[in-house]
């Protein structure tokens, strides 16, 4: 091979929406590299560079070694050609639709920046309290792509015509907002709103900050954010939180709240190491902490519980909305009633939550993809999910010793705390937070997102789909539909089974691996027909022993014991009492 040569690159991760290609571009320029850089339509990225071999292998090194902090590599091919002096310099190319393969990433949203945040703070007459300042490292990702590959116009940016100057920052290499996909200012950007129950618009200069004086003043505001509406208000307040419990219809459950800074959660709440890197991370999950005696934060945002879950804000409508409310905490949960999808679009808030807010706060920038926060829980210096959401999903669980034959299957799971997961390869692509699939309009979102990453993920054949053993569950009945459509053979699994085996995967167990797993996850149809609860299973990834359980006992009205624990004791203690007993045991701890 001659000194000059020339080189196509492939290379597959997360490597759209997180300023991969801008990286790219100053890159080879600084090492005087000819050529292009391009994504693709599989969420993949082409290079193909032109000059010194030496410098093509060293590029090729430092693609992986310097890439941006949001970006995730996950594999770089080269194929070597003769040089041909094609190129005069580096460009970005307009993306093209070309698929080399199935399962590449889907860019995650990322938390705003600090450079943004001073952007904010400053008194650029662009940036000055504009709450949607991002850059090529940060902001909406996954909550407003239509479709891949990544770029403004297959996002909810496209209505948004940038003026002069997002233009010109745009084109410019030197500028951390160059091909940032989301780039808007004052000028050009969407706009926010406050608007009262009947939706009539209130007058206002800043409406952000009359949200926060009407949060002050003791209302309750739906906040519209990137992957849907939150119900936001005071945490320092009984009243408060209790009207807000009240309207909600959640009498017992945690609220979620917002701190503005490390500082003041620490004001209320215990923050080791390893929860103050979740909390500033560019995920910013809900962490779940442990609460301080005597705080500001009122007993009832978690009643009977000694920890609070807690966030930092990710956007910049939070971190204004907190700015000018300054207090400790403000309760920030999901905006919808108990078993429905969060609220997306502002005809829905104002039908279904103007029975709990006073207020709206609105944009007119579209979430295409609804996606609720977060939630993780450090046990003994361990992250763990309770909820892998917004900042996470849909990047995939890579799976280390799985061979990587392209196959396809998906998985639909059961009825309740539902994902779907589509498994390519090696790669897990879990999606954001469903629910519980008990109406219709969780059903619907499902399906939704089913269609939304089978387009996204570029799946062209689907080797199976595999379901809950359980043919009543709702995610059965479309997983069987599917089945039938895509002509994929229908995989039906035990429950708990299903649970002993993302265990082992969460675990890091390989191909070979096997394990002992105690399943306490409630009822589940069992192989042989029966109900199922609180199982021993010796566990492989292709079969199980169920090898111990809990005693058979009662469950008065069957799946309605998930939702009323009395139920189920009522049924336990029926095996060692008469029905004289436990009626007056009953009444007298429960009446």
């Amino acid at each position: 091979m001659s000194d000059l040569g020339r080189a196509t690159i492939y290379v597959t991760g997360l490597v759209q929406g997180v300023g991969f290609r801008p990286f790219v571009y100053r890159l080879a320029v600084s090492m005087d590299l000819k050529g292009y850089v391009v994504n693709l339509g599989d969420a993949s990225v082409e290079i193909v560079v032109e000059g010194c071999v030496d410098a093509i292998r060293k590029f090729v090194d430092r693609l992986r070694l310097e890439k941006p902090g949001p970006a995730r590599i996950d594999s770089i091919s080269v194929e070597w050609f003769d040089y041909t002096g094609a190129f005069k310099d580096f460009k970005i190319m307009p993306s093209d639709h070309k698929v080399r393969q199935s399962g590449s990433s889907i860019p995650p949203d990322i938390a705003i920046c600090d450079d943004c945040v001073k952007d904010l703070m400053s008194s650029d007459p662009r940036w000055s309290k504009y709450p949607f300042t991002c850059c090529a490292v940060c902001g909406p990702r996954f909550t407003m792509i239509v479709d891949l590959p990544y770029d403004r116009e297959r996002t909810s940016m496209v209505k948004f015509l940038m003026c002069e100057s997002c233009r010109r920052d745009y084109e410019d290499p030197t500028n951390r907002r160059y091909h940032a996909e989301g780039i808007c200012c004052q000028f050009c950007g969407p706009k926010n709103e406050l608007l009262d129950r009947s939706g009539t618009k209130i007058p206002c200069k800043d409406p952000i900050e009359e949200a926060a004086k009407l949060i002050k003043e003791g209302f309750i505001v739906a906040v519209k954010g990137i992957g849907g509406f939150h119900i936001a208000c005071l945490a320092t307040d009984d009243d408060v939180v209790l009207k807000l419990r009240r309207r909600r219809r959640r009498p017992q459950q945690p609220f979620a709240v917002m701190s503005p800074s490390i500082e003041h959660v620490e004001s209320f709440a215990y923050v080791n190491q390893i929860e103050k890197e979740l909390l500033t991370s560019r995920e910013r999950p809900i962490v779940v902490l442990k609460s301080k005696p005597n705080s500001l934060i009122s007993p009832w945002v978690s009643p009977g519980l000694d920890s609070v879950g807690v966030m930092l804000p990710y956007t910049g409508i939070h971190l204004l909305l907190l700015m000018h409310i300054n207090e400790p905490a403000v309760i920030m949960t999901s905006g919808n009633y108990p078993g429905e999808p969060m609220v997306i679009t502002v005809d829905d808030a104002l039908k279904r939550l103007s029975g709990i807010v006073d207020y709206f706060l609105t944009h007119d920038r579209d979430i295409v993809n609804r996606c609720d926060d977060s939630v993780v829980r450090v046990s003994r210096g361990v992250p763990t999910f309770l909820r892998r959401s917004r900042g996470y999903a849909p990047s995939p669980i890579v799976f280390s010793g799985i061979e990587d034959k392209g196959e396809c299957v998906i998985a639909l799971g059961g009825d309740l705390n539902v994902t779907v997961a589509f498994l390519i390869g090696n790669k897990c692509y879990v999606s954001q937070h469903i629910g519980d699939l008990d109406n219709l309009d969780s059903l619907n979102f499902l399906a939704q997102t089913y269609h939304f990453f089978k387009r996204a993920l570029r799946v062209r054949k689907v080797d199976a789909i595999a379901c809950d053993l359980n043919r009543s569950f709702l995610s059965t009945r479309l997983a069987e539909e599917l089945s039938k459509e895509l002509e994929a053979p229908l995989i039906r699994v035990q429950h708990h089974y299903a649970h002993a085996a993302s265990l082992m995967a969460e675990a890091g167990l390989g191909p070979d691996g096997e394990a002992i797993v105690i399943a306490m996850d409630g009822v589940g149809l069992g192989d042989d027909g029966t109900a199922w609860g609180g199982e021993v299973l010796l566990t492989t990834y292709g079969r199980y022993e169920r090898v111990g359980c809990i005693k058979p006992y009662p469950l008065p009205g069957g799946d309605l014991c998930a939702y009323y624990p009395i139920r189920a004791l009522t049924g336990l203690l029926s095996q060692a009492m008469n029905l004289e007993e436990l009626e007056e045991l009953l009444l007298e701890r429960f009446s």
